[in-house]
């Protein structure tokens, strides 16, 4: 795992995350009713912009995005009767979500920091 590690340049945090979100993949097309595409949806959506909140790096965030869409895409293909262009369409709910998850990282990494001037 170590020179997998080394390989990609994921860190530990982006490692859990990854698992994270296929843990939730597995988690809704099981407990999750057969033809339920919205809860499986948000459910993905969910994981993956909590994810990617967490994670400092944004190349790891990128990486959980793209298992975070390449799960969902397989979800609902697996457990759902969803057109193949449907599929293409759902996966924007899921990059939206990563991009209000790094959103929020930003924005709670600039409050954190006070701006020059005001140490003046």
């Amino acid at each position: 795992m170590l020179r997998i590690r080394r390989f990609l340049g994921w860190g530990r945090a982006a490692t859990v995350a990854g698992f994270a979100v296929v843990a939730v993949a597995f988690s809704a097309g099981t407990i999750l009713p057969v033809g339920h595409v919205g809860l499986k949806l948000l459910a993905m959506a969910v994981a993956v912009g909590w994810c990617t909140a967490q994670i400092t790096d944004p190349r790891e965030a990128v990486a959980v995005t793209a298992v975070g869409a390449i799960c969902t895409a397989v979800l609902l293909a697996r457990t759902c009767t969803v057109p193949p262009g449907q599929v293409v369409g759902d996966l924007v709910l899921v990059g939206l979500a990563a991009f209000l998850g790094r959103g929020q990282r930003w924005l709670r990494e600039s409050m954190a920091t006070p701006p020059a001037d005001w140490l003046d």
